[in-house]
C-alpha cells in the first residue's frame, strides 16, 4: 500500500508477481488502485488496470467505507476538490487526476457506482455526482471551476440525476437539483458564483431535455428557430444591436442567402467542439 501511494511500480509489480491480490485492500477499505489514484500515480494506475484491478471496487463487495477509484480521482487527487491547484492554470482534465479519471472511464468505471457517504438527518449520498454537488466547491474558492468541470464530465458520461440522495429511514430519494438547492441554502453566496450557476443550469437543463446531448444543442435549436422566423419575415435583427463577434455570427447564420448545408455544417462543428 505504501508503494502504491509512492508510485513505486517495481515493488507493486513484485508483489503481484509473487501472488499478491491486485484488488487487495487495507484496514480502511482502500485498494492498491484507490491509493495510486488518490496520490495521482498515473503510470501505476495503468499497470494496475492492466493487471486486472477493478475500477469500481473500493474494498469488499457492499463495503462502502471508501468511495472507490473514480471518487478518489474526482476529489482527493491533484486537481480534485480537496487539493485544487492554486492560481488557475490548465483545466482539470489535463491534470494528473483528470488523466486518471479518463483511464478509469475507459477501463469500465461506472459513473453511477454507489459512493456511500452518510450525512446528518439519516441522509445517504449514493453517487459520486451527488457528493460533488452536496459539497460543491470544496473548501476554497479556487475549487469551484474544478467542481464544475468534474460535474460536467460526469453528466456527459451519463451520471444519473435522480435518486442520488436517499433518506435511509423513509426511503425517500432526492435528485441532483435538490442537492444544489440544499447546497445553496447552506452557502447563500453561491447564488452569485458563476461556476455554481452554470452547474445548476447544466443539471436542470439536462433534466428538462432528457440528455446531455439534447441540452448542449439548445443554442443550435434557438439559431434554427430564429433563422426560420427571418426566412418567413417574422423576425429581423435590429440595427442597433451591438456589433460584436456573436452578433456577426448570428447575422451570418440567419441570413437567407447562406445555404442550409453551410449552416448545418457550422452547427455540427459547434456541437463537436462543445
Amino acid at each position: 500500500m505504501d508503494a502504491a501511494r509512492d508510485g513505486d511500480i517495481q515493488t507493486v509489480v513484485r508483489f503481484l508477481d509473487e501472488g499478491g491480490d491486485v484488488n487487495a485492500f487495507d484496514a480502511h477499505g482502500r485498494t492498491l488502485l484507490v491509493h495510486s489514484v488518490a496520490h495521482s500515480q498515473v503510470e501505476l494506475c495503468r499497470v494496475l488496470i492492466a493487471r486486472g484491478a477493478d475500477p469500481n471496487r473500493s474494498s469488499e463487495p457492499d463495503d462502502l467505507r471508501w468511495h472507490g477509484p473514480l471518487w478518489a480521482a474526482a476529489y482527493y487527487a491533484d486537481g480534485g476538490l480537496s487539493n485544487p491547484r492554486q492560481g488557475g492554470g490548465a483545466a482539470w482534465s489535463t491534470s494528473a487526476s483528470g488523466e486518471i479519471f479518463q483511464i478509469l472511464m475507459e477501463s469500465g468505471a461506472d459513473v453511477n457506482v454507489l459512493a456511500g457517504l452518510n450525512l446528518e438527518n439519516n441522509l445517504r449520498i449514493n453517487s459520486v455526482l451527488g457528493i460533488l454537488l452536496m459539497y460543491f466547491g470544496g473548501r476554497v474558492q479556487d475549487a469551484h471551476s474544478v467542481s464544475l468541470e468534474i460535474v460536467t464530465t460526469l453528466v456527459r458520461a451519463g451520471a444519473r440525476l435522480e435518486s442520488v440522495v436517499e433518506d435511509e429511514l423513509s426511503g425517500v430519494t432526492y435528485s441532483a437539483s435538490w442537492c444544489l438547492d440544499r447546497r445553496s441554502a447552506e452557502r447563500p453566496e453561491l447564488a452569485w458564483d458563476e461556476h455554481f450557476i452554470k452547474a445548476r443550469e447544466l443539471i436542470v437543463g439536462v433534466q428538462e431535455d432528457g440528455s446531455f446531448k439534447s441540452f448542449t444543442r439548445r443554442p443550435h435549436r434557438a439559431v434554427l428557430r430564429l433563422r426560420s422566423f427571418v426566412w418567413r419575415g417574422r423576425a429581423a435583427l435590429k440595427k442597433w444591436t451591438p456589433r460584436g463577434h456573436d452578433w456577426h455570427a448570428i447575422k451570418f447564420l440567419v441570413n437567407p442567402n447562406v445555404p442550409n448545408p453551410i449552416v448545418w455544417n457550422i452547427l455540427s462543428f459547434w456541437r463537436a467542439s462543445t
